[in-house]
């Protein structure tokens, strides 16, 4: 019999049981391999610094082959943690802290409360399904338990259309993430296997010989051209301001040289100048790198402001904290004199009622003492 089992238990929250790991295969790297066979994955680790959960979003657009400045987990950090800010009336209802998210801004900053809002804000942002398998324990707080997992869809409810792309990430014992590839049934069972249970595959036969191909030209080696290797950025932006300056230093002397000449020999030198500087090694791949890196730099620049920003909204809000908090004291502190004061005239009065009280009966007294020693004839 097989270790492995998927079910198709529904549980709270739209969550959906997928797989379950049995009784001796406890540990997170067995149960990550017997779940990725049998659901036909590969899973990629990433680096745990306290970004995984936007290296893994980096890692599949760089699979995919979308390579950009805004696809760093950087970026990505920066305008997932900005759109839950900005739209905090729609995810304050999620009983998380704000600060829990201001946690947030900084790189490799993590707050596992605010882990739940940060992937379906993701699936929004990126406008994508995010498919989230949660490996963790069967019974809550016993890791060496048989482990679940657990998949949750994001956003939901899904928009109609749904998105077209699909990020799927395992996330392990609700701290650290990593990228699921989906891969071929046949590719993620073994080799002469048909899965658990199943008959072998039988073997395929070889493919047909292909036709034999006219051998190629060969270029003689006179008549190859040689690779123009580009230089290093810094060389080739020293170059660039060196021809550059050497075309105006030439179009300085020859406008002194000549100061009354046509249009025509002030055509010629600004030919000269423009061949100088084309004549530059610099490249369209290498200027495209250096502007592609200017453009990182502002927007790191940026995004190191918004945390500044960010940051002096956390100010501001435990500053309000502290003055709400001192206004309690403060009406506590009235509320309690209050009741001090009306204390000491309720004793007050009830001692003067008391002595009211006292003097009354000693007069009462007095009377009937002076009435008992009066003579009858009076009486």
């Amino acid at each position: 019999m097989s270790h492995l089992r998927k079910t198709k238990k529904r549980t709270h929250g739209g969550a959906e049981t997928v797989f379950i790991c049995q009784k001796g295969r406890t540990g997170n790297r067995e149960c990550i391999a017997d779940f990725s066979q049998a659901l036909h994955f590969r899973f990629t680790n990433v680096a745990p610094d306290g970004n995984c959960f936007f290296h893994t979003l980096q890692l599949y657009y760089r699979n995919r082959g979308n390579v950009g400045v805004d696809k760093s987990y950087t970026e990505l950090r920066a305008r997932i943690v900005n759109h839950i800010l900005e739209n905090w009336d729609e995810y304050s209802e999620f009983g998380i802290e704000q600060e829990d998210i201001l946690d947030l801004t900084g790189d490799g900053e993590w707050n596992n409360n605010a882990g739940d809002l940060v992937v379906p804000a993701a699936a929004r942002v990126l406008g994508v399904q995010i498919h989230l398998y949660d490996l963790k324990p069967a019974v809550r707080g016993k890791f060496a338990a048989p482990k679940q997992v657990i998949k949750h869809i994001y956003p939901d409810p899904l928009p109609m259309p749904a998105p077209a792309q699909t990020i799927n990430i395992l996330r392990i014992n609700q701290g650290h993430f990593g990228l699921l590839t989906p891969v071929a049934a046949a590719a993620a069972a073994p080799a002469g296997a048909g899965g658990p249970g199943r008959a072998p595959t039988p073997p395929q036969a070889a493919p047909p010989p292909r036709a034999a191909t006219p051998p190629r030209s060969v270029t003689p080696p006179a008549a190859r051209r040689k690779p123009v290797v580009a230089p290093n950025s810094r060389a080739t932006a020293k170059n660039v301001v060196g021809n550059t300056a050497k075309a105006l230093a030439n179009m300085r002397l020859a406008n002194k040289a000549a100061p009354a000449t046509g249009p025509a020999t002030r055509s010629r030198t600004r030919a000269t100048a423009k061949r100088n500087v084309s004549r530059s090694p610099a490249s369209n791949s290498s200027f495209e790198k250096e502007m592609r890196r200017a453009i990182e730099a502002s927007k790191r620049v940026n995004m190191i402001a918004k945390g500044a920003e960010n940051a002096a909204k956390k100010a501001e809000i435990v500053a309000k904290k502290a003055e709400a908090d001192a206004k309690k004291e403060a009406a506590r502190a009235k509320i309690a004199a209050k009741r001090a004061a009306n204390a000491v005239k309720k004793a007050a009065k009830k001692a003067a009622n008391n002595a009211q009280r006292q003097e009354a009966e000693n007069l009462q007294e007095a009377i009937a003492a002076s009435l008992k020693n009066m003579p009858s004839s009076f009486l």
